[in-house]
């Protein structure tokens, strides 16, 4: 049957297509179109990689074949009507130059391919806390926030909004200083990491919660005031009580 796909190419002046680049992402599923007439009904289908022909998956005799190279075993479907093939559970090895080779009932024929691009999902960038203090003023929050990914772009957003500034340093992390002036509520900041197709974001929560805005200076004078006010009371009460008893008290020290 290989024989006659050959020489049928070669009497027939069959034309192949290059179908162009698919891409898909290391874990996800992927099909490669194989661009045949959608009026043919297929005889055989043959998908193949590198130049010597390596089959991976085969359609004969109605019989359909996805088992052939271990590294695919188990994750290969092909359409037996289409010609499609669809690749599970992509990996970064699956990225190469596909082959498809159809034969139609009539004896059509034309062999096409189709080039692979498996790419990686934006990681998650992680937040360091390099300083978090904790004044009467506020919070002062140093962090650093880097990617695992080259060529990212970062943000921030800090809730609720403190006053910010950020830079890149030099290992290309991007450092955050902060001043928050907050309630009770902790300081929650997001880094995100973009990049031309994706972004990926972390959170961070700051324990370090700022002046409580509950104890006013107000409230502080009132505080101090009472303090006095329980004092003066405690003499008061200490001389009257020694005023009245002065006599006893005098009895007494001349016991002695």
């Amino acid at each position: 049957m290989r024989l006659l796909i050959v020489l049928l190419l070669l009497f027939q002046g069959v034309q192949g297509k290059d179908l162009g680049k698919v891409s898909g992402y290391v874990g996800e599923t992927i099909t490669l179109p194989s661009g045949v007439d959608p009026s043919w009904t297929l005889s055989r289908i043959d998908w193949s990689i590198f130049i010597n022909t390596t089959w991976i998956a085969t359609f004969y005799k109605k019989v359909i074949n996805t088992d052939r190279r271990p590294e695919y075993k188990g994750r290969l479907k092909l359409d037996e009507k289409s010609g499609n093939l669809t690749i599970l559970s992509l990996c970064q090895s699956d990225a190469l130059e596909y082959t498809v080779e159809l034969l139609s009932k009539e004896r059509q024929n034309v062999v096409n391919k189709i080039r692979l691009i498996v790419k990686q999902h934006l990681k998650q960038p992680t937040i360091t806390a390099i300083q978090s203090t904790e004044t009467e003023a506020g919070c002062t929050l140093l962090l650093s926030c880097s990617s695992p990914d080259n060529g990212v772009n970062y943000s921030w957003e800090i809730k609720p909004s403190c006053r910010h500034n950020s830079n890149i340093s030099q290992s290309g992390a991007s450092e955050l200083l902060a001043f928050c002036q907050t309630s009770a509520d902790p300081v929650n900041v997001t880094c995100t990491a973009r990049n031309n197709t994706e972004t990926a974001s972390s959170d961070w929560t700051s324990k370090c919660k700022g002046p409580d805005k509950t104890h006013t200076s107000r409230d502080r004078c009132g505080l101090v005031f009472l303090f006095g006010f329980l004092v003066g009371a405690m003499v008061m009460v200490a001389g009257v009580l020694v005023y009245h008893f002065r006599g006893k008290i005098s009895k007494a020290f001349q016991l002695f």
